[in-house]
């Protein structure tokens, strides 16, 4: 199945394109984040939006989970095998909920944009560009204690790769292959980033220290 969530609610499609089903999810603000655990209980993160939401399509329900005042531009979520939830913040440093003792944390590396639980369990973390003529956003694996394990993907070594914002999205296929986008503006000369103008056109696959646009 292929979840999407836009604006406050997330459809549900089979793989050939059909919508099956839909919830909603109390926000009131855009959905930004998804991300899946085991058991298909949903986890979203919304623009401007300091509580975390868990959504069930078996019984048609969404809630809140908790809610941290120290997310100040959330743009990602991932949650790995033991239930934490790890929350990419803009500018700031991904915040971490421990499942077990409620406690919410700093777990370090500011300017990551997207998130996910690569093969290993490690977190995947998206870094933003440090800055627009750098054209330096890199993907780097993170162990579950907070330590760089290592970098999978820096952008400075691909020339044609020419966006500026950073990775905004990612994730591995069934094959552990690593694909993700990196945001850009219409015009590529940094001079607006609203919403409307900020493109996501460009979906790449990275295999063997090779990037191609997919």
């Amino acid at each position: 199945m292929l979840y999407i969530l836009s604006g406050s609610d997330i459809y549900k499609y089979n793989l050939v394109g059909e919508l099956q089903d839909s919830v909603y999810v109390p926000s009131g603000n855009d959905g930004i984040g998804i991300s899946i655990n085991q058991s298909d209980e949903i986890y979203t993160v919304h623009r401007y939006d300091t509580k975390i939401y868990k959504s069930n399509f078996e019984n048609k329900t969404s809630e809140t989970l908790f809610e941290d005042n120290q997310y100040h531009f959330p743009t990602g979520i991932a949650i790995d095998s033991n239930g934490n939830v790890y929350v990419s913040n803009k500018n700031h440093q991904i915040r971490k909920w421990d499942k077990l003792t409620q406690e919410k944390s700093d777990f370090g590396f500011d300017g990551a944009l997207s998130l996910t639980i690569g093969p290993q369990g490690n977190l995947i973390a998206g870094i933003q560009s440090g800055s627009l003529a750098g054209r330096n956003a890199r993907i780097i694996k993170i162990d579950l204690v907070g330590k760089l394990v290592e970098t999978l993907f820096d952008q400075t070594k691909f020339d044609s790769l020419d966006y500026h914002i950073g990775v905004l999205g990612i994730g591995f296929n069934k094959m552990n292959e690593l694909y993700f986008s990196i945001g850009r503006d219409a015009m590529q000369d940094g001079t607006d980033f609203s919403d409307e103008n900020v493109l996501k056109d460009r979906v790449f696959r990275y295999t063997n220290n090779c990037a191609g646009t997919w």
